[in-house]
């Protein structure tokens, strides 16, 4: 009996070291708000170096929002960066565009692996290109239609037309309509040109979003922009993002920006001449939304709280799980081809459903997490989840010189991780 007491006995104690060792090694961590102000000085000198006129940040730890800032001025002069400024969001409108598309798989309209000919006839003859270019372009039968995860994932063989590419030319000949239009028609018309590749050969950022809200538009019923309204905007509170700047807001916007051909700042939209105060907008899914730094933190915490925000869910658990997880294959991470211009904030990275997730924290070279999930807009708004801690970290500004602001951005999220310290 005494025998068996002092095994018992040091079995626990085994156990309490072992117990010991793993929360001395594994902390639970959090932002410490006196070392967030390391963030202030690198915005500061970004606007003293005049890489932006302004820039709000905000940094949250579960529900409570820890640090949130804004710095310089809206329009170069002497209007304030508020709270309540408006950003134009541009690519961070796809999330948002993918969550929408979950909604409709989970009420069992489609499979993710659904292919898109089956669910929207319109898609049923898309081409690919093989060879050649003007009307000597010889193209061919896709041999099967992109899926809707691979809408999700860019892996479907749509693209932008920025290249000379003889597919990018032909896109870039049609005339997209920039208003009075629905997604639904305005994917008709790119799905028109031939894809880039067989669906699912390899990842390649476009339009991919854009045909996915085509196809919202189509399954539903609903045009794209009342289908967001209905379904995630209005149940999250986020009042202050919509794809037509209203008139008794349009101050609250700020003037957009980039870099000349000698590197200075240039002012090159005001806010009050900025297109998106114009009547119907088409309602793009890979861009378009303008919103608050406040609204979007909304919809960045639903995705972190499994779908749900104050109370109201908008996915399920599964869905949020889902969508924040990798999906590329080993061989297919970077996501970004060698060579690309982007390829230095891809390193590490796979790819979820409208986000990248970062996989390999020792290629990417940083102290970060795995399972660290985001994505930015092309006027340099950025937004990065760290599942592992619950910290949602987000810096906007308003300049189209994205590749020089992307380092800055960096230097801002790793200043939130170099914050976190044991509770």
């Amino acid at each position: 009996m005494k025998d068996a007491l002092l095994t018992k006995s040091f079995l626990g104690l085994i156990l309490l070291v072992s117990l010991t060792k793993v929360l001395i090694a594994d902390p639970q961590l959090a932002p410490d708000v006196d070392r967030l102000q390391a963030v202030d000085s690198i915005i500061e000198t970004a606007i003293n170096d005049g890489l932006f006129a302004g820039a709000s940040i905000l940094v949250s730890s579960g529900s409570t929002v820890l640090k949130q800032e804004s710095y310089g001025t809206a329009d170069g002069e002497a209007k304030p960066v508020e709270k309540d400024s408006l950003f134009r969001l541009f690519s961070m409108t796809k999330p948002v565009t993918v969550v929408a598309a979950l909604i409709l798989h989970e009420r069992g309209e489609f499979f993710l692996d659904d292919t898109i000919d089956t669910l929207w006839p319109a898609m049923s003859d898309l081409q690919v290109y093989e060879s050649g270019e003007g009307d000597e372009m010889i193209t061919k039968p896709v041999t099967r239609a992109p899926t809707v995860r691979e809408l999700m994932m860019h892996t479907a063989g749509f693209y932008y037309p920025y290249s000379e590419h003889p597919a990018h030319q032909k896109l870039k000949s049609i005339d997209l309509p920039k208003n009075d239009a629905g997604i639904e028609k305005v994917s008709e018309l790119i799905a028109s040109s031939p894809l880039l590749f067989e669906p699912g050969a390899r990842w390649n950022y476009g339009y991919s979003t854009d045909i996915l809200a085509g196809l919202v538009e189509h399954v539903s019923g609903k045009p794209f922009d009342a289908f967001l309204r209905q379904e995630i905007l209005d149940p999250l509170g986020m009042s202050d993002t919509f794809y037509q700047v209203p008139a008794d807001k349009a101050n609250r916007l700020l003037d957009l920006y980039n870099f000349d051909d000698e590197g200075k700042l240039t002012r090159i939209e005001k806010a009050a001449e900025s297109p998106y105060l114009s009547d119907n907008p088409v309602p793009w899914g890979g861009t378009g939304l303008v919103g608050t730094i406040n609204d979007y933190w909304q919809f960045c915490r639903m995705l972190l709280q499994d779908g749900e925000f104050d109370g109201i869910r908008i996915i399920s658990p599964a869905s949020a799980k889902y969508l924040l997880t990798n999906h590329l294959a080993v061989g297919e991470i970077p996501f970004e081809a060698p060579g690309s211009p982007y390829e230095r904030f891809s390193k590490g990275y796979g790819f979820g459903l409208g986000v990248k997730v970062m996989v390999d924290p020792s290629i990417n070279g940083n102290p970060v997490s795995v399972g660290e999930a985001g994505w930015s807009g092309a006027a340099s708004t950025h937004f990065w989840l760290i599942p592992e801690h619950d910290v949602v970290v987000m810096f906007f500004t308003q300049n189209r010189g994205y590749l020089k602001i992307q380092p800055l951005a960096e230097k801002v999220k790793l200043a939130v991780y170099h914050s976190l310290t044991p509770l």
